[in-house]
């Protein structure tokens, strides 16, 4: 079986999750998906996350909560590097414990 090709037709390795929903809280099969895109040095989508994980808990399946990564580079230097840690931590199937490990200690970035 071939591994689907990318954007510029080049083979995507298919060890890399593909998944559009990859982070994600919720039911697959939930009604409302509700897409976050976030920068973990921002101090705006700090105050939002355990907001946004408490709707999701709260909804009784209603809600899926789906993450995206926004990093702002140019106004918060860390942003791309706690992203990619944060992805890091995914492949080991730690994906929310980092997410919510780097906007807790948002101020030690």
């Amino acid at each position: 079986m071939r591994s689907p090709a990318g954007r510029d037709g080049r083979q995507v390795s298919a060890a890399v999750p593909i998944d559009p929903f990859r982070h994600s809280r919720g039911p697959a099969d939930a009604p409302i998906v509700v897409v976050e895109y976030a920068d973990f040095q921002c101090p705006y989508c700090a105050q939002a996350a355990p907001v946004l994980h408490e709707f999701a808990e709260m909804s009784e399946g209603q809600v899926r909560l789906v993450f995206r990564h926004f990093p702002v580079f140019d106004i918060h230097p860390y942003a791309l590097t706690a992203a990619l840690a944060a992805e890091a931590a995914g492949l080991q199937s730690r994906f929310w414990e980092m997410h919510d490990l780097l906007f807790a200690r948002q101020d030690r970035l």
